[in-house]
């Protein structure tokens, strides 16, 4: 069984800390994690942990810290950048600062994600102080780049070899239900070229616009009606057009324009035929060629590693015996880090508290209640997965 001292959150410490990362704003487009970063090495540096600050050459930085050793190697990560306030009139607080009130901590990020930092923080100490794992590793990663979709963050991890997951939990907010499966995503962007001319004699020049006018169609006309017939229990295969820019001036024929896809992916489908099956749609509606180019900006696939892993049976067992229901299956329509270890063959799972639906929206807030339960649910499954901590009789 767990223990009562153990579980009891300390409500104090995981609000003061939340309040502390709020304070030091992430947000992108330039996400800039380094000051964060040294807030959370600091505070596990206190700890005993000797955590690293890594990633990319001129990319986010990142906060990685182990405890124990040996397999399994359970991951928890969280994000650490945030989106931007948005039109700041709109909100009642100060987006940049931890705002405390009515039982609610208000900021940017304050669930996405640095709700669950704070949590992360509070658990690496409590498992420092009860001795470390009895059986296997616990890893804390403190990521950026996520909220860009890049590679920066997690993905760098990865592919420097810096975390190895048998299990990787992503904690945010998922509003304590399990979300082990998750649809690929592709973003694409198509530029399109013409010819300039003045608009008072239009068929002198080559307009761009339309040529990606009539891009777009064929996508719609060909590709979406075959997407339609494209889903599982849980996920439907989509694509969206989501942004298209052309022109400069009301009198000049265009000869540059250029429009987004959001492509997303079945767990079943592969990143690289979505692209290829847009590229041919494109090449087949007839335009010269050399006239459009198409760059691939993100590719991840998506994974459904299955219901059956320790991780979803920890988690499960833990919401059971603190909260005293069974957790439901989360439905994303979201991408997360867990794209990064897709076809890795290891479970991954997206489980904190928080709801979604809070997130990117004026006075963002993460309800102390929830710090609370996320603390004690999150120690209570990993006290499972690792046979209890060594300084537990």
């Amino acid at each position: 069984m767990a223990s009562t001292d153990s579980l009891t959150a300390p409500t104090e410490q995981l609000v003061d800390t939340l309040v502390a990362l709020l304070d030091t704003p992430s947000a992108v487009p330039e996400g800039d994690t380094v000051a964060v970063c040294a807030l959370i090495a600091a505070e596990l540096r206190s700890e005993g942990y000797d955590p690293q600050i890594v990633g990319p050459e001129g990319g986010p930085a990142n906060v990685v810290a182990r405890i124990g050793s040996g397999a399994p190697e359970i991951v928890l990560c969280t994000h650490i950048d945030t989106i931007g306030p948005g039109t700041v009139e709109n909100w009642s607080v100060d987006p940049f600062a931890g705002t405390v009130k009515d039982g609610r901590v208000y900021g940017v990020g304050a669930e996405n994600c640095k709700g669950a930092a704070a949590v992360l923080l509070a658990i690496a100490q409590t498992i420092a102080r009860e001795g470390g794992p009895r059986r296997g590793s616990v890893v804390f990663a403190f990521v950026g780049d996520e909220e860009n979709l890049s590679d920066g963050g997690a993905g760098y991890l990865r592919s420097a070899g810096v975390v190895k997951p048998d299990l990787l939990v992503l904690s945010g907010p998922s509003g304590f239900e399990l979300g082990c499966e998750e649809r690929g995503v592709v973003w694409l962007r198509v530029d399109v070229r013409g010819e300039a001319f003045h608009a008072g004699s239009p068929a002198r020049g080559d307009n761009a616009l339309l040529r990606a006018a009539r891009l777009v169609n064929a996508l719609e006309a060909e590709l979406q009606p075959r997407l339609a017939t494209r889903r599982d229990a849980l996920f439907e295969s989509t694509m969206a057009i989501t942004t298209f820019r052309a022109g400069q001036d009301i009198n000049t024929v265009p000869d540059h324009a250029r429009f987004e896809i959001d492509r997303r992916t079945l767990p079943g489908e592969e990143a690289g035929d979505a692209i290829a099956e847009v590229r041919a749609v494109l090449e087949e509606a007839g335009e010269p060629e050399g006239s459009w180019q198409i760059q691939t900006l993100v590719e991840s696939n998506g994974f459904e590693p299955g219901r059956d892993g320790p991780g979803i049976d920890a988690h499960l067992r833990a919401v059971e015996e603190l909260l005293g229901y069974t957790p439901p299956f989360l439905v994303s329509e979201g991408a997360s880090d867990g794209r990064h270890f897709a076809r890795d063959g290891i479970e991954i799972l997206n489980f904190g508290a928080g709801l979604g639906e809070r997130c990117h929206a004026p006075d963002e807030y993460m309800e102390i209640a929830d710090l609370e339960r996320g603390y004690a649910v999150q120690l209570r499954a990993l006290e499972i997965l690792c046979d209890g901590w060594s300084g537990t009789r």
